[in-house]
């Protein structure tokens, strides 16, 4: 009954949000068999291996789903960027950080989902290995973007839960009664799978036929790589990965905001294309965040579900271009994020493609290692470059003998208002230490425990090799 209820409550959410049928119906059907091997035959010529890849993607697109809204909206709850004003059990366990084992959020959208991508990406590894039948620069390409979303996956799994399985096989035997490993042994698999996938991946966009950034390049393995040395504490390749992406020409800062999340965006690195876009160019965290009046035939109880939350909005530093190019207030007293700003009831201009990875977080990851290095002066250099877009006083003018803390401190803020509702504030106050501190003010029952999800009950009594339970379930 609660899994039926739940269904219920995402068809709901999905009509509350305004989104097409077809959305929806991608999000009935959330799962595909876990039994499910791609045929031989896919990987017998160029055009089907292709297929397959594109459909690896397809596997990420569902309501909030973690790469299609899931992370920006669920982490933005769990954290301090985001306030929900819904009712429906997910949300408010989110918001309280008291999640029940049992929530069917947690099974489908934030372990099922991902490891049903992992599954995908391993049949088409090993369709792809030793294979002579695809032209062989497209097969390392194939190849390079299936190891990428393996580790990609994996890396955001790690973060949400903590010890997990690394499924580097489509054997159904292995996966079902796989055992979690240690954090530092995914990572180094992540890690491996990464340097891999980038030794085979383009260096420009060319093998997708509009040359859009919607599927990873060497660029987006390199920025990923970076991400995942600064959440090691391995700093200077953090410095080493992050300055080969600032140094690609293919990418810039945009100066003008509003550009930013378009899908002509200079500044993205890797976007993903929403179902929505090909009606009205919107996409689902322009329909999840973005608050306009409320739609004929709304219920007002259940329209917003989440606004930017007050301590976010007071982060904001005078005259911050982002507070007003990034943010609006809806319904006259609502506060929201408008990085995205079509939505279905509102076009507000050409298409936007979701965000997953753009250039402003290798400068921010550059300056935060080189800062831990003690290189503070790049460090400063990197962090004025966000600060000069948004319109700020530049740190090396106002303050060129700050400390190495005040300047961690300074980066952690940037990346506060420069990622908010983008799925990186849960995520950086775990690495850094900082959860306790800043949650337990803001969230009555705060325990230390609260940093990771717990791992899914239906998935512990099916396997068992994944005991114990994540600490406080």
């Amino acid at each position: 009954m609660k899994i039926i209820l739940h269904r219920l409550k995402s068809i709901l959410f999905c009509l509350t949000l305004g989104l097409i049928t077809v959305a929806c119906e991608d999000f009935v059907q959330i799962d595909p068999s876990r039994t499910e091997v791609v045929g031989e035959e896919v990987f017998a010529q160029d055009e089907t291996a292709e297929a397959a890849v594109n459909g690896m993607y397809s596997s990420f697109l569902g309501i909030l789903t973690p790469f299609d809204g899931g992370i920006e909206v669920y982490t933005g709850i769990l954290s301090d960027e985001l306030t929900s004003l819904s009712g429906f059990d997910d949300f408010m366990q989110f918001s309280a950080n008291e999640i029940n084992p049992e929530e069917p959020t947690v099974l489908d959208n934030f372990w099922r989902n991902p490891y049903s991508s992992i599954f995908r990406a391993n049949a088409i590894i090993e369709g792809l290995e030793n294979n002579d039948a695809i032209t062989p620069s497209l097969r390392n390409q194939l190849l390079g973007e299936a190891l990428f979303v393996r580790a990609f996956v994996h890396f955001y799994l790690v973060n949400l839960f903590g010890d997990i399985p690394y499924a580097m096989t489509t054997d159904v035997d292995i996966n079902t009664t796989a055992a979690r490993e240690s954090i530092n042994q995914v990572y180094t698999k992540i890690v491996d799978d990464l340097l891999t996938a980038k030794a085979l991946l383009s260096e420009d966009f060319s093998f997708v036929e509009t040359n859009e950034r919607i599927r990873p390049n060497k660029a987006v393995a390199t920025l990923l790589l970076a991400r995942v040395y600064l959440y090691t504490e391995d700093w200077a390749n953090a410095v080493t990965q992050a300055s080969e992406v600032i140094d690609d020409p293919l990418f810039l800062l945009e100066p003008d905001l509003d550009d930013v999340f378009l899908a002509t965006s200079r500044e993205a690195i890797w976007q993903l294309v929403p179902l929505s876009v090909l009606i009205n160019n919107d996409t689902r965290l322009g329909n999840a965040l973005v608050i306009d009046e409320i739609p004929p035939g709304i219920p007002v109880v259940v329209y917003p579900q989440v606004i930017l939350s007050e301590a976010l909005v007071a982060a904001f530093e005078p005259g911050d271009a982002r507070a007003s190019n990034w943010t609006g207030v809806g319904l006259g007293i609502h506060n929201f994020s408008n990085k995205y700003k079509n939505n279905l009831f509102t076009l507000v201009r050409g298409p936007e493609y979701t965000a997953i990875m753009r250039l402003a977080e290798a400068f921010l990851i550059r300056a935060e290692a080189n800062a831990q290095l003690g290189n503070l002066p790049q460090a400063v250099t990197d962090l004025d470059e966000i600060r000069n877009r948004a319109a700020l006083d530049l740190i090396g003018d106002t303050n060129p003998g700050i400390s190495q803390q005040d300047l961690l401190e300074a980066i952690y803020h940037e990346k506060r208002v420069e990622f908010f509702t983008e799925g990186h504030r849960w995520f950086d106050l775990k690495r850094t230490g900082r959860a306790d501190q800043v949650l337990s003010v803001l969230k009555e029952d705060w325990q230390p425990a609260d940093v990771l999800l717990p791992i899914p009950e239906e998935e512990l009594l099916t396997n068992s090799n994944l005991a114990p339970q994540n600490p406080g379930y």
